[in-house]
């Protein structure tokens, strides 16, 4: 990771909201002074990694903590990809973005990707793939020719 930023986000149902979300309140947090965007210096499996405090610009009634969804959104250069951007959600109390690279690819982390067809975001169009070939992830990705719906790993 490097040549980007992090920026975190937050949703909540406040109390008597509707449970569909129609009244949920957003907000962005702050991840450095003046931007919410937290720059990203260079990171790799190496790195003992960084630690960002993100400010929220209003105070959360304890009674909706609950409610509280988080995502955490990186875009910036993954391994040889620019302008790449993932992201990953969260809930308070949990913690869902443990990589520990230590253990290499294989480690303690399954690779997924939208291969699995989750939701329906790839028709069958082509094929998604995820391969650990000397200790390197390569992650391929194949749309067929005349094929003009969107294709995703």
């Amino acid at each position: 990771m490097s040549n980007g930023s992090f920026v975190l986000t937050y949703r909540y149902t406040p109390t008597g909201g509707r449970p569909d979300g129609s009244d949920d309140i957003f907000g962005l947090a702050w991840g450095s002074p003046d931007s919410p965007a937290a720059p990203c210096p260079k990171l790799d499996y190496q790195n003992d990694g960084i630690s960002i405090d993100f400010l929220l610009p209003d105070s959360i009634p304890r009674e909706n903590y609950n409610s509280l969804k988080f995502t955490l959104a990186f875009k910036g250069t993954l391994g040889n990809e620019a302008g790449a951007v993932i992201g990953k959600s969260l809930s308070l109390g949990e913690t869902k973005f443990s990589e520990e690279w230590n253990n290499g690819l294989t480690g303690n982390h399954a690779w997924g990707h939208t291969g699995y067809n989750l939701l329906g975001q790839n028709p069958d169009n082509g094929s998604t793939s995820n391969v650990i070939f000397e200790d390197t992830l390569v992650k391929d990705n194949i749309r067929y020719a005349g094929q003009t719906t969107a294709r995703v790993n």
